[in-house]
């Protein structure tokens, strides 16, 4: 469910129509009716195409590990019946759920504002699915204990409207979930439904206006917000007119572009969920009167997710037809793509880690602890920066996507390590650091050693790496020696 609603919202702009749709398709000799029914038939390929390829190991895998002990085939034919038909259809509830927001608030909002108030809303729902999918552990653990529904505020999530409806086809009455099996129909009925009739409801009107607006999905507001940011940074950190201009540029991107915001949106949730799972059962001060590894942990985890997630980002471009403007523009050989990328994901993260961290830490634990935790958050931040940002070599946004490499399964594995390092490593030594405060000062040999080997890895690099680039190409396995060129 939560899978197939992140990629519902995702694919949410290729499959309304939008200006350009509106321009290719007009001067065709099609019907309105056609592209609405066109359009219409799309989405629910889409929909059930994707559920399908989703679910499909599980679909067959799940049901036999779980049947392994029994003998009986029946049993086992069963158990995927109602398993496939169960997740099958909480996908195509997630999914058109999805629709049938976004699809009311097309129908109800102007044009003007429809493109506004919706990638807010996206954003939102990739946030509150991965808040949800946080939530399906502790109910696991809820329900082992023999938790009763009955009355229970569980009764309202969908996933156990489903779980209901697996129930009822394998006619297990265990746990009291085959009465929530009708609301699993009625769900699916209902949001089904209102995808359709506010796509209908809206469509003529929001595709004829269309063509009256300009494609922008941005916010002015939020761009207004950012004018101060940009104020102070030109007074305390930003030298130079490139850092200046590429780090306006920067922000304006994240604040307009919907692509980008739901990408950092996505690492938001996985942060939530980690730090939900982390924060089960814990207290924030144990009982030896020192704040427990689990609340340290969480600055230190939604700053690797943002900083993880904000070096993604950059390397989507936004609008590659226009970046002549910056090789134009940018003095070549330039080298300050790493110094603007670390500014500018800093002032993003360390401004979450000295407000809301520091007055959470300071009403907890003390101001006197929340400081020293701020402080080592902020210093295994910039560390985290600074490696990440090691090969950097662009202005965000403006070069082309990278090129596929082999090596991306030892990436995922570097990243699954690096957060277990990243967060709980440096939580547990901070916590074994606050017994005799004095330890703190590990720290400093740690971190010194660690940027005097990027300090010496980023001088050992090629001026080739290290200049501005605005195409990514992918390194070639071999080279010839052009043994001409001293003749």
């Amino acid at each position: 469910m939560a899978v197939c609603a992140a990629i519902a919202v995702w694919k949410t702009d290729s499959i309304f129509l939008d200006r350009r749709d509106y321009l290719n398709l007009i001067p065709l000799p099609i019907r309105s009716r056609t592209i609405l029914l066109a359009n219409l038939t799309s989405l629910a390929l889409f929909s059930l195409l994707f559920a399908v390829d989703v679910n499909l190991v599980s679909g067959w895998l799940f049901p036999l590990v779980v049947t392994a002990s029994q003998e009986s085939f029946g049993y086992l034919g069963v158990m995927t019946l109602s398993h496939v038909v169960a997740v099958g259809l909480a996908s195509l509830f997630s999914f058109m759920s999805v629709f049938a927001l976004i699809g009311t608030a097309m129908a109800v909002l102007p044009v003007s504002w429809f493109r506004r108030v919706t990638t807010y809303l996206s954003t939102a729902i990739v946030v509150g699915t991965f808040a949800l999918l946080a939530t399906g552990y502790s109910l696991s653990s809820m329900l082992e204990r023999g938790v009763n529904l009955q009355g229970s505020w569980m009764h309202f999530l969908p996933s156990f409207w489903f779980l209901g409806l697996a129930q009822k086809i394998r006619e297990s009455h265990t746990g009291g979930y085959i009465a929530l099996a009708k609301w699993a129909w009625v769900g699916l009925g209902l949001a089904t439904g209102i995808a359709v009739i506010a796509y209908l409801v809206s469509y003529r009107r929001h595709f004829v206006q269309t063509a009256e607006k300009l494609d922008a999905a941005g916010s002015t507001g939020a761009i207004r917000c950012l004018r101060p940011l940009g104020w102070f940074a030109d007074a305390i950190f930003l030298r130079t007119p490139f850092e200046r201009a590429s780090f306006r540029f920067t922000l304006r991107t994240l604040a307009r572009s919907p692509r980008h915001r739901l990408a950092i949106a996505a690492c938001v949730g996985v942060a939530i969920v980690a730090i939900v799972q982390t924060l089960s059962g814990t207290l924030p001060i144990g009982t030896n009167g020192l704040p427990t590894v689990g609340w340290l942990a969480v600055e230190l985890i939604m700053s690797y997710c943002l900083i993880l997630g904000l070096r993604f980002v950059f390397d989507m471009p936004m609008e590659l037809r226009a970046n002549w403007t910056f090789q134009l523009l940018v003095e070549p050989g330039i080298q300050s793509s790493v110094p603007l990328a670390r500014k500018v994901i800093l002032t993003l993260v360390l401004g979450m880690v000295w407000t809301v961290g520091f007055a959470f830490g300071a009403i907890t634990w003390g101001w006197r602890a929340a400081l020293i935790h701020s402080v080592v958050v902020t210093a295994m931040s910039v560390l985290l920066t600074d490696f990440l940002l090691a090969k950097f070599n662009k202005i965000p946004f403006t070069c082309t996507y990278p090129a596929f490499r082999q090596r991306w399964i030892v990436s995922v594995l570097s990243v699954v390590f690096g957060f277990s390092a990243f967060a709980f490593g440096t939580a547990i030594l901070e916590h074994w650091a606050f017994a005799v405060e004095w330890r703190f000062l590990v720290f400093i040999p740690l971190l010194a050693t660690a940027w005097s080997g990027l300090w010496q890895y980023r001088a050992s690099l090629a001026d080739r790496d290290r200049q501005l680039a605005f195409e990514d190409r992918a390194p070639q396995a071999f080279e010839l020696l052009d043994l001409s060129a001293g003749r």
